[in-house]
This record gives C-alpha cells, structure tokens and sequence, in this order.
C-alpha cells in the first residue's frame, strides 16, 4: 500500500525538520510584535507632542516605494517629515544614532515624494526632522530629544 500523500511535507524530496535544543535557540529580548508596538506607541506619543508645540499634523505612516514617512507636520510655514525613533535602552546606541546616511537619504528621497504628489504643499519649504524617544525599563519616557532640519552634510 502506498503511503498517503496529504501536502509537501510528505513528499519524498522533504527534509526532516530538525530543532536545535533550547540552549542553542537564538533568543531575541525584543520581538517584532514588542518593537512595533513600542515605535507604534512612540509615533503616537510624538504626534501629541508635536500638536502641543504649534505644529498641525497632516500626515502618519506615508508610505511610497523605497522609504516611509512617520509623521508628516506642518510648523508655521515650514512643511516638516518627522522621523521618530524609540529606543529602551543605549545598549545598541541612542535612538538619534540609529539614523545614518542612508536612512536620511531615504528619508529625503521619500520626502520629494510626498512632496510631488501633493501639489497643495509642492512649493513649501521642507526639512526633516529627527524626534529621538528613550523608554524607561516601565514603558514611560525618560527623554524626547527634537533634532530640527537634519543634512547629509
């Protein structure tokens, strides 16, 4: 009799699945779920901040091929993209060193985006803006640090 074949497993070409021991595991402290729910968190505690600076909120999570936008703000006459970043810790650096060259370069790339696709805003003058977020071991925030108008200078 041949064996029941019910989907891919089966199939003679299958590897055997093999788990390593839990001493071998790789363990990660933060999972997706815990980083997007804390940057999710920090974007929304950001947009509030930035309301009760002046600034008129006009856009979250803009999304074009190649980057995403935050936050996008309007600062009196300035159009502003804000990036936000959270960090739990300084174990891998501060939340505004997270942001090298080339996140920046994406940024203002995605930036022009927006920009060309919004023609009400086209002709505003823009810059990108750096909101930094570090959590206490609680959840609460120890510092908000706002880096205006960041270059790739």
């Amino acid at each position: 009799m041949e064996p029941r074949r019910t989907g891919w497993r089966s199939l003679p070409t299958a590897r055997p699945r093999i788990i390593a021991p839990p001493s071998l595991r790789l363990r990660n402290p933060w999972p997706m779920s815990s980083r997007t729910e804390s940057g999710a968190a920090g974007e929304e505690y950001v947009a509030g901040w930035l309301s009760r600076q002046g600034y008129r909120v006009i856009g979250r999570n803009v999304r074009y091929r190649g980057g995403e936008l935050d936050i996008v703000a309007v600062d009196g006459d300035e159009l502003v993209f804000v990036e936000v970043r959270v960090r739990t810790g300084l174990r891998y650096g501060s939340a505004a060193e997270s942001v090298d060259a080339r996140k920046l370069a994406t940024l203002m790339r995605t930036a022009e985006q927006y920009r060309e696709r919004q023609p009400d805003v086209a002709e505003m003058i823009w810059r990108v803006d750096l909101v930094a977020i570090t959590l206490r071991p609680n959840g609460s925030v120890a510092s908000l640090d706002h880096h205006q108008n960041l270059t790739l200078d």
